[in-house]
């Protein structure tokens, strides 16, 4: 919920509407002309911190939300601060909640700018920490960045390289596997050849047994075996030189 300012809120609560022109820091209110002269007359009011509207209105979220009053006792402001906790507690926390806390200080007692001051410092010191670290880690993906190029163009080489070896692979057993077709299919017409041949000769040879006499007959058949033997030593020849 945000905080109203610019109404005075003692008025407000007597059922008046003024506007207002002070802020009173401790009292955590705005006040009208009328309840700014009031406030003064008081002596226990008298060291209370009072801002113009416009100088609290500048004032971060942070800031106008902080309170001083304790949240279990709205009475007790706060006046303690326990180390231990890291929290500024009331003198009823501190005999409750806190009676064990060995580090407990006064706040009254503490010096603000010395504490601010070590504040300050401490956030100094995490800030280079932080700009610190977040240049290592820039530092490190640019370096992961680098070894993944490396990495990949390793690999893509491995890649080309195998593709490589298995295209000289396939093309060569392709080669085989086309040498020795062509061999086998020399082989088929060399036979073919030779089947062909054969029932010329059987007709041949018959007519010479029924016209020829037995002189002719015995010629073609002892030419025959020699053209077979030639054919076969040829074969031969031919089949061990398309085996190298």
């Amino acid at each position: 919920m945000s905080e109203i300012i610019n109404q005075c809120e003692i008025c407000f609560l007597g059922g008046e509407l003024k506007t207002s022109i002070k802020y009173c820091l401790d009292c955590r209110q705005p006040l009208c002309e009328g309840c700014y002269q009031q406030h003064g007359k008081f002596r226990l009011l008298n060291h209370h911190k009072v801002l113009t509207i416009e100088e609290y209105s500048k004032f971060l979220p942070e800031i106008r939300s902080f309170k001083k009053t304790c949240s279990d006792h709205e009475d007790e402001t706060f006046e303690f601060l326990c180390v231990d906790h890291n929290c500024c507690v009331c003198f009823l926390c501190l005999k409750d909640k806190h009676k064990l806390c060995k580090a407990v200080h006064k706040i009254k007692s503490l010096n603000a700018e010395e504490q601010m001051e070590l504040f300050f410092s401490k956030l100094n010191s995490n800030k280079k920490e932080a700009e610190r670290l977040i240049n290592s880690y820039q530092s490190n993906i640019s370096d992961l960045r680098k070894e993944t190029q490396s990495a990949k163009t390793s690999i893509q080489s491995i890649v080309n390289n195998v593709q490589s070896y298995l295209y000289r692979f396939r093309s060569k057993i392709e080669r085989q596997l086309a040498d020795e077709t062509l061999k086998l299919k020399q082989k088929i017409k060399y036979c073919e050849e030779v089947v062909a041949k054969i029932p010329k000769r059987i007709e041949v040879l018959k007519k010479f047994m029924k016209y020829g006499d037995s002189y002719q007959v015995f010629e073609n058949c002892v030419l025959w075996k020699l053209n077979r033997k030639k054919t076969k030593d040829r074969y031969k020849i031919w089949k061990a030189n398309s085996t190298k």
